[in-house]
């Protein structure tokens, strides 16, 4: 018995042994990682120029002496898009560094020069390269955009209490390569409104008839917007959504960042104003009211930008 219980003893001890080699064994050398980096192949791009429109795309390219961890950085010149990729890898190829022209954030990238920098986790050493986009990815290919407002519509089409409502405003980055919604005006006497538009179906950027042609499960629908923030603000956005001709969700947003950001909620997470289930497919119209809680209430001019409402399938908008 004692000896089955020392061949049995042993042999966990073994296998704890095997265990704990295999798993110093996983992943890159730490030490390997923090020593310098050393580039055997110079890091460049794919291509000079590429055009997403036609579902090109561009890779980067570079060996290293050993497993790095490293980061390119892409930055549009003009849009002041980024993307950001990353890997721990002894190359850099087509495999872990290809480009299709989606951005990280709010703001797209445009027909521009992008400037590309490798920057190392352990390493002070940087290295650039730069290429040009002559086209853009059709962002809207699969999702119901409402407008991008590269064109104003009249106050009958799309009803607002103000003339302070532009879309030639030059004072933000445009988001989307096309004109965002500029608001401005003072809350009223004793209220909290400032202004609204509202867009119906019929006077979208593109024309859709009675409804938006939005997927009829509230589960797999997002709704999509971009708001400038200037940091914390009396200032919200309300966006007032008509089932059916019924006002029966809602969203606020209130702009305490600073830049452009994406908003994207899931169609079942928005406020209900009726007890009937969400229906997506029924949507009517999108209000956007502009509100403040300034107090006292002043003529203080206060302003809000916004851009590229649109609803998406199964995933939220991707810049």
């Amino acid at each position: 018995m004692r000896k089955k219980a020392i061949i049995l003893f042993s042999a966990i001890a073994l296998a704890l042994t095997i265990f704990s080699c295999a798993k110093e064994n996983l992943g890159p050398n730490i030490t390997d990682l923090q020593s310098p980096v050393v580039v055997v192949s110079p890091f460049t791009k794919s291509v000079a120029t590429v055009d997403f429109s036609a579902n090109e795309s561009i890779f980067f390219s570079a060996t290293f002496a050993k497993q790095s961890d490293w980061t390119i950085h892409l930055h549009g010149t003009i849009s002041g898009a980024k993307k950001v990729i990353s890997a721990v890898s002894a190359s850099i190829d087509k495999n872990n560094s290809l480009f299709n022209g989606q951005a990280d954030e709010a703001i797209s990238f445009q027909n521009e020069l992008v400037e590309a920098m490798l920057t190392f986790k352990y390493s002070t050493d940087t290295f650039k390269t730069s290429f040009v986009v002559s086209g853009i990815i059709n962002h809207d290919q699969y999702d119901v955009l409402i407008t991008s407002f590269d064109t104003l519509r009249d106050n009958k089409k799309w009803p607002r209490d103000w003339a302070t409502v532009s879309n030639f405003n030059a004072t933000y980055p445009k988001p989307d390569g096309n004109n965002y919604l500029y608001m401005s005006g003072s809350a009223w006497s004793g209220s909290p409104y400032i202004n609204y538009l509202s867009i119906s179906p019929q006077y979208a950027s593109k024309n859709f008839g009675n409804y938006f042609p939005v997927n009829p499960d509230a589960n797999k629908v997002y709704f999509n917007i971009m708001v400038y923030g200037t940091g914390p603000s009396d200032t919200w956005l309300l966006v007032n959504i008509s089932e059916d001709g019924v006002q029966a969700r809602h969203l606020n947003i209130r702009p305490d960042w600073t830049g452009w950001k994406l908003i994207s909620v899931p169609y079942i997470s928005l406020l209900p104003d009726i007890t009937t289930d969400p229906k997506p497919d029924k949507v009517t119209s999108v209000a956007f009211v502009f509100l403040t809680d300034e107090m006292p209430m002043t003529k203080k001019l206060l302003t809000l930008a916004f851009d590229h409402p649109c609803f998406t399938f199964n995933a939220p908008y991707q810049p």
